[in-house]
C-alpha cells in the first residue's frame, strides 16, 4: 500500500510539474472558482479590441515572442490515498522544486526536478526523496538517473512529439484562451484568473509519459481548480499559482484525492541560456523507456 501511495506522490509531481501527459483520461468539469468580484469588477482588457490597456490578444502576441525564458516552480500539496476494497486509508504529503530553462530557437530543454513525498504511520512510516533531471534537443531527449546520462528512445509515441520546451508558457496560452478567464488591471500590471482542470495541467506537452509504469487508465475527477497569472505592465509573464482539487480512481481499486499548489516564478526572458549536460553525446540507451 505505501509502494503503491509513493508511485503515485511521484507520479502526480511530475505529472502537475508538466512533465507528463497523455489523453488517457477523462476530466469532469470543474465548479466554478471564479469570484462573482472577479468576473464583474474586470474592466475591458478582458477582450480583444479594447482601447483600455492591454487585451488577451495582446497577451497571446508577448508570449508567442517569447524564445527563452528560466522558470522555477514550488509545489506543496496533500493526498488522501483509498483502497477501496479494504477500505484503507494513507494521507500523504507532497513538497517538490524544479527548475527549468528552454530555448525554443535551438529546440533545447533542460529540468531539475526534486520531489519529497512523506506519509505517516507506524514503524515511522515513509519518508523519501527522489531528484531527476532531464535535457532536451531537438527531437532528442535524455534523462538523469542516479547521476548517469541516458538516451530516451523518440519513437516512444510520449517523445515522439517533442519538439519545443515551453512547458509554462503554454499552459499561459491554454488559460488564456478559456471563455472563462477574466483579465484584470492592477497597479502593478495585469491579473489573469481562470477555472482550470486537471487536463488544463496535463494538457502541456508530454514529457517522461512511458517512464512510470501503471499511470495510464486512470479515470480523473477535477473537484476545484483556479489559475491565476501575473503579468508586468508590458504583458510579460511573472508570476503563475495555480490551486487544484481532483480524484484520481485506478483500476477499480484505489482512489486518490489531491490537493495541490503551486507557485513558478518566470524570469531571464528572452535571456534565459539552456546548459548541454557533459557527456550527453555517449549516453547509453535507457532500455525500451517503459521503467525507471
Amino acid at each position: 500500500m505505501k509502494k503503491t501511495l509513493l508511485i503515485f506522490l511521484i507520479s502526480l509531481v511530475i505529472i502537475t510539474a508538466g512533465c507528463l501527459g497523455g489523453e488517457t483520461t477523462k476530466t469532469s468539469p470543474t465548479s466554478s472558482v471564479i469570484t462573482h468580484s472577479e468576473k464583474t469588477t474586470s474592466s475591458t482588457t478582458a477582450t480583444h479590441g479594447s482601447t483600455e490597456g492591454l487585451t488577451k490578444g495582446d497577451l497571446l502576441s508577448v508570449l508567442d515572442n517569447i524564445t527563452t525564458v528560466r522558470y522555477t516552480i514550488k509545489m506543496t500539496g496533500d493526498v488522501e490515498l483509498t483502497n477501496l476494497t479494504s477500505n484503507e486509508t494513507i494521507d500523504g504529503e507532497i513538497y517538490s522544486n524544479f527548475t527549468g530553462s528552454f530555448d525554443l530557437k535551438n529546440s533545447l530543454g533542460f529540468w531539475d526536478l526534486n520531489i519529497s513525498v512523506k506519509a505517516p504511520g507506524t514503524n515511522g512510516g515513509m519518508e523519501k526523496e527522489m531528484g531527476m533531471k532531464y535535457f532536451v534537443n531537438g527531437t532528442k531527449t535524455y534523462v538523469n538517473l542516479n547521476g548517469q546520462w541516458f538516451r530516451v528512445n523518440t519513437n516512444i509515441p510520449a517523445f515522439e512529439h517533442r519538439r519545443e520546451a515551453s512547458l509554462e508558457i503554454d499552459y499561459v496560452k491554454r488559460i488564456l484562451r478559456k471563455t472563462d478567464s477574466v483579465l484584470r488591471k492592477t497597479g502593478a500590471g495585469y491579473v489573469l484568473v481562470s477555472n482550470v482542470t486537471f487536463n488544463d495541467l496535463r494538457g502541456i506537452q508530454a514529457e517522461l509519459g512511458n517512464l512510470i509504469g501503471g499511470i495510464f487508465g486512470m479515470r480523473v475527477t477535477t473537484n476545484k481548480g483556479v489559475g491565476r497569472v501575473y503579468f508586468d505592465q508590458n504583458g510579460t509573464p511573472r508570476v503563475i499559482k495555480t490551486y487544484i482539487d481532483f480524484t484520481i480512481t485506478f483500476k477499480e481499486d484505489l482512489r486518490f484525492r489531491y490537493r495541490i499548489h503551486k507557485t513558478t516564478v518566470i524570469t531571464d526572458i528572452n535571456k534565459a541560456r539552456v546548459p548541454v549536460p557533459r557527456g550527453i553525446e555517449d549516453a547509453p540507451l535507457l532500455n525500451d523507456g517503459s521503467s525507471i
